[in-house]
């Protein structure tokens, strides 16, 4: 077992989580660069876990649809928070009305929502299948029959 993949996958969780608290700091104190910086990392975060469920553990579909959602919420998550930052922050949005600010602000911190609850769910039955690969060396038969 790979140690990469055991540190991503633990750390990918909390990042999240922690990301989301820099978006409150920056809503709440216009702290920029926390929420820029801690988005670097989980856009790493989730590359590296995602390329090794898809390189590795590819026939799980257990761990492939939470990894498929989350590089989806991902670009969305991405998109959003560079329309938020444009409308809210910049010269840009000074023309732009109040509704699709607020619109993307609001999608922005829903997609946030989903980003923690889907890499949980990621991070969960990643730990699941790591444990029953070293107790009966098989990766994801046992986790695939749990969750049909």
């Amino acid at each position: 077992m790979d140690a990469n993949w055991r540190a991503s996958i633990v750390l990918l969780t909390p990042l999240v989580y922690m990301q989301i608290v820099f978006g409150a700091l920056l809503t709440h104190q216009g702290y920029v660069a926390p929420h820029v910086f801690a988005a670097l990392g989980v856009v790493v975060c989730v590359a590296l876990v995602c390329r090794h469920v898809f390189t590795r553990h590819g026939d799980c579909a257990a761990l492939r649809r939470p990894a498929r959602g989350l590089l989806i919420l991902l670009a969305m998550q991405l998109l959003l928070g560079l329309l938020t930052f444009v409308t809210r922050f910049t010269i840009l949005g000074a023309d732009i009305p109040t509704a699709p600010t607020l619109a993307f602000a609001t999608t922005h911190r829903l997609v946030g929502a989903l980003m923690l609850a889907t890499s949980a769910t990621l991070t969960l039955r990643a730990l699941r299948v790591l444990r029953v690969a070293v107790d009966i060396g098989h990766s994801c038969s046992s986790l695939a029959h749990s969750h049909r």
